[in-house]
C-alpha cells in the first residue's frame, strides 16, 4: 500500500486583507522549505507525498531544487490568488478527474492518508477537507496547534515552552524532527560547530545577513556601514518574492565588493556552507546555519521565532533583541573575530540534520498503523 500525503505551505497575503483575493500570494521561504524537505523524505520512504504552494512559479523562484521535484514524482499544485480556499478546490477538481496521477476516478476520490498543514493563519479547514484524510497534522511553533490538527509538529527549539493542545494526541518537537533537507544533514557535525574563533585564511571572513519575509534592506542599512563590520564582508541575500531597495544597492555598488546583494534562494544554500557568520532572524534558515557549523548572531523579527531564540542563547548563540544596533552588532562580530564567542553546543538543541527522515518515518508508522 502507498502512503498519500498531501503538504500544504500557506501563504501571507500582501497588499490586501488575510485570507482576501486582492492580495498578492508570498510564500514564506521557510515554510516552503521544511514542507519540501519533509515531502522529499517521505518520497525516499516509498510515500507518495504533493505539495500544495499558492504558486508553484513562487516555489521555483524561491528554490532551484523544485524544478527538479516537479519532474519528478514530488507533484505541485497550484491555485490561482493563493486563497487557501480556493487551493484546495484545484485540488478537488484535479483529484476527481485524476490529472497528472495516472489513477482514475474511483482511485482519486479515496481518502489520502495524511494532510499535513505548514501555516500560522489558518485555523479552520474548509467544509469537506477533514473528510478527505484520515490523519490531519500541522507544523507549528511555540503556540498551540489549531483544532483540527491530530498531530502537532512543533518547529520550536525550546520545547520546555511547547503549549499541547487537549486536540493533539500526538506531537513531534524540539530539534530532533525539524525537517531539514538532506544536504545540510549530510554536512552536519552533531555537538560541535565548524569555524570558530578568529578569521581564516579561505574565505571564511564572510558573514550571510538573511533576515527572510518582506525585508528589503532598509532596515539593514546602518549596519554594513564599514566601521560596523570592521574586516568582515556582508553577503546579504533578499527573498526573491521582494525587490532589494535602491538604497541597498546603491551601498553594494560603492562598498568594493565588501557588500553584496544577492536576489535568489539558491544563492543562501551555497553561501550558508562558505560563511563564517550567520546574522539574521531565528527561523528555519539559522537552524540551517547551526547545522553547517556558522556563529550565530539572532535577532527575532517575528513572534514565532522567540522560542528558537532562547534555546540558541542558551547553546551559546549571540542574540540581540529589537532594536537592533549597530553598536550592539559590531560588538557581537568583534567578539567573535577575537575568538570570545563560545561554541554551539547543537547537541543541546537535538540538532542532528536527520529530523526530515525521523519526522517521516513517524508519520508513515502513524497512518500505517
Amino acid at each position: 500500500m502507498t502512503l498519500r500525503f498531501d503538504l500544504v505551505a500557506d501563504a501571507e497575503q500582501e497588499g490586501g486583507p488575510e485570507g482576501g483575493p486582492e492580495g498578492e500570494a508570498v510564500v514564506g521561504m521557510g515554510h516552503a522549505h521544511r514542507c519540501l524537505a519533509l515531502g522529499e523524505a517521505l518520497q525516499k520512504k516509498g510515500g507518495s507525498p504533493r505539495l500544495f504552494l499558492p504558486d508553484p512559479s513562487l516555489g521555483e523562484k524561491m528554490f532551484p531544487r523544485i524544478k527538479e521535484a516537479n519532474a519528478s514524482r514530488l507533484t505541485f499544485w497550484g491555485a490561482r490568488c493563493g486563497s487557501w480556499q480556493e487551493l484546495w478546490e484545484d485540488l478537488k477538481e484535479g483529484a476527481e478527474k485524476g490529472v497528472g496521477q495516472g489513477v482514475g476516478q474511483a482511485e482519486a476520490r479515496k481518502p489520502r492518508e495524511m494532510l499535513v498543514v505548514d501555516s500560522y493563519r489558518l485555523l479552520s479547514l474548509p467544509a469537506g477537507v477533514s473528510a478527505r484524510y484520515k490523519e490531519i497534522a500541522c507544523f507549528h511553533d511555540d503556540k498551540p496547534p489549531p483544532a483540527f490538527a491530530r498531530v502537532a509538529i512543533c518547529c520550536d527549539l525550546s520545547t520546555k515552552n511547547f503549549v499541547r493542545s487537549s486536540s493533539c494526541d500526538r506531537s513531534f518537537r524540539g530539534g530532533q524532527y525539524f525537517p531539514f533537507h538532506d544536504r545540510f544533514a549530510r554536512n552536519a557535525t552533531t555537538g560541535k560547530t565548524g569555524k570558530k574563533g578568529k578569521k581564516g585564511k579561505k574565505g571564511d571572513d564572510r558573514l550571510l545577513v538573511w533576515f527572510g519575509g518582506r525585508e528589503r534592506g532598509e532596515n539593514l542599512m546602518p549596519l554594513l556601514a564599514k566601521d560596523v563590520l570592521g574586516g568582515w564582508r556582508a553577503e546579504v541575500v533578499i527573498s526573491p518574492m521582494v525587490a532589494p531597495c535602491a538604497e541597498l544597492m546603491a551601498v553594494a555598488r560603492k562598498s568594493e565588493g565588501r557588500v553584496r546583494v544577492h536576489h535568489e534562494a539558491g544563492a543562501m544554500e551555497a553561501l550558508l556552507a562558505r560563511c563564517a557568520v550567520y546574522f539574521g532572524g531565528a527561523g528555519v534558515a539559522a537552524c540551517e546555519a547551526a547545522l553547517l557549523g556558522l556563529n550565530l548572531i539572532l535577532c527575532p523579527v517575528a513572534s514565532n521565532q522567540h522560542g528558537n531564540a532562547r534555546a540558541f542563547e542558551e547553546a551559546g548563540a549571540k542574540v540581540l533583541r529589537p532594536p537592533l544596533l549597530p553598536e550592539a552588532v559590531q560588538h557581537a562580530l568583534q567578539a567573535i573575530e577575537r575568538g570570545l564567542q563560545p561554541a554551539l553546543a547543537l547537541d543541546a538543541l537535538g540538532l542532528d540534520g536527520r529530523g526530515a527522515e525521523r519526522l517521516a518515518q513517524a508519520l508513515c508508522e502513524r497512518v500505517a498503523s
